[in-house]
């Protein structure tokens, strides 16, 4: 089950609209509707919204939120200072951009499910 089916499904058992659950939680509809179809990734800041709701043992049998929810761009940072890697070298590694990495790091934008896949492999998770 995705995680937008996750949320769908939670949502229904609350007997809630859309725009009920959404506003509950301090979203607009369209973003719920976004995550729950799996057209939007979840942010760390919507993910804890969704999380004032939504028992987190029932999301966290996912890694990628867990580590969404984690200090991510400490850990990425980490091991980069660890391994004495420049954002450059730890792009090459990773398969993903150095733009990409620097913005984890200073949490300008949330890391997506398909660069974590591609991270995971090199840093403790």
């Amino acid at each position: 089950m995705t995680v937008g089916e996750k949320i769908q499904k939670q949502r229904l058992l609350l007997g809630l609209s859309q725009e009920e659950f959404a506003k509950k939680i301090g979203l607009t509809r369209n973003a719920l509707n976004n995550y729950e179809l799996g057209l939007a990734q979840l942010s760390r800041k919507a993910l804890l919204k969704l999380l004032k709701i939504i028992d987190e043992d029932y999301l966290y049998d996912d890694v990628y939120l867990k580590f969404i929810l984690s200090d991510y761009p400490s850990i990425i940072k980490k091991w980069r200072e660890n391994h004495h890697l420049s954002l450059r070298q730890a792009a090459k590694i990773s398969s993903v951009s150095s733009s990409a990495i620097n913005s984890w790091e200073k949490q300008i934008y949330t890391i997506d499910r398909k660069s974590y896949d591609k991270v995971k492999q090199h840093i403790e998770v």
